[in-house]
């Protein structure tokens, strides 16, 4: 046992050699300027805490390559957040931001990139210069229509677009040809536009909980596609051309009011998950006999279907 010993507060300079720095949920309202000494910082992770603002000096975290601020009482950032030009991912969800400083132009590495949950009323066209970003999420962000920038992110592979208020998709969402999943769940589309057709690469698609009557044509472009979910809208009758979609392993097509499937359907011989529940099934679809692999079956709350184990 160490005798004699004076204990006392670390400072940040005494830490200048972390590369990792996790201080989620330990109720921070601020940071001090001398937070910028810890310049070696490779991962920094400030997220479910009460930050309102924060210092200038996080710019100077050149080797920053994360930084979660997700879960904070941010109302603005600061300019400098441009500099941290290494940045792959930011998080930035669930605060209050209403805008975003030009600066953020400048993080060309940027891959990463989560504003979801904030009260922004129009998305600065700057963020179309992020060429590198390959996800983003804009989940609970109120946007009636969808920026246009967004059709300038053409190595997006994942974008997150669920409980917004537009509802139509515009015809350049087909210049993200390589997008693999597409979120818009709990949304107010009504309908989809034939360019969807175009995103040949998708691989999951939510539309759960819109208000779409029928798909488009160009769905059975979506040959990649291994996890359609479009429960809760109204949809009451599918396309024979949803055959096509030939490497689907769930289809949940629960809380529609779909009263037959199409007999195309037996051809999706991958299947392996089919949601018909909440529909107005009066019969059990021969279909389901030629689907060699499904695994799981869900019909439940289609009063009118009798069933018959003969």
């Amino acid at each position: 046992m160490r005798t004699g010993s004076v204990s006392k507060s670390l400072t940040y300079s005494e830490l200048a050699q972390l590369q990792t720095l996790n201080l989620y949920g330990n109720q921070l309202t601020e940071l001090p300027e001398s937070f910028g000494k810890l310049t070696q910082l490779q991962s920094l992770n400030l997220g479910g805490n009460q930050l309102t603002e924060l210092p200038e000096s996080l710019g100077k975290l050149s080797q920053l390559q994360s930084l979660n601020l997700g879960g904070n009482q941010l109302t603005k950032l600061p300019e400098s957040l441009g500099k941290l030009t290494q940045l792959q991912s930011l998080n930035l969800g669930g605060n209050q931001l209403t805008e975003l400083p030009e600066s953020l132009s400048k993080l060309s590495q940027l891959q990463t990139l989560n504003l979801s949950g904030n009260q922004f009323e129009v998305l600065p066209d700057i963020l179309g210069q992020l060429a590198k970003l390959n996800s983003l999420r804009l989940y609970n962000s109120q946007l009636v229509k969808l920026p246009e920038w967004i059709g300038k992110l053409t190595e997006l592979q994942s974008l997150d677009l669920g409980n917004n208020l537009f509802t139509t998709l515009p015809e350049w969402l087909g210049k993200l040809t390589q997008l693999q999943d597409l979120d818009i769940f709990q949304g107010q589309l009504t309908e989809l536009p034939e360019s969807l057709g175009k995103l040949t690469q998708l691989q999951s698609l939510n539309l759960y909980g819109n208000q779409l009557m029928e798909l488009p044509e160009s769905f059975c472009q979506l040959t990649q596609l291994q996890s359609l979910i479009l429960r809760v809208n109204h949809l009451k009758a599918l396309p024979e051309s949803l055959s096509k979609l030939t490497q689907l392993q769930t289809l949940d097509l629960g809380g529609n009011q779909l009263t037959e499937l199409p007999e195309s359907l037996g051809k999706l011989v991958r299947l392996q998950t089919l949601d018909l529940s909440n529909n107005k099934l009066n019969a059990l679809p021969d279909v389901l006999v030629d689907l060699p692999s499904l695994k799981e079956l869900y019909l439940h709350d289609n009063p009118g279907l009798g069933l018959s184990l003969d």
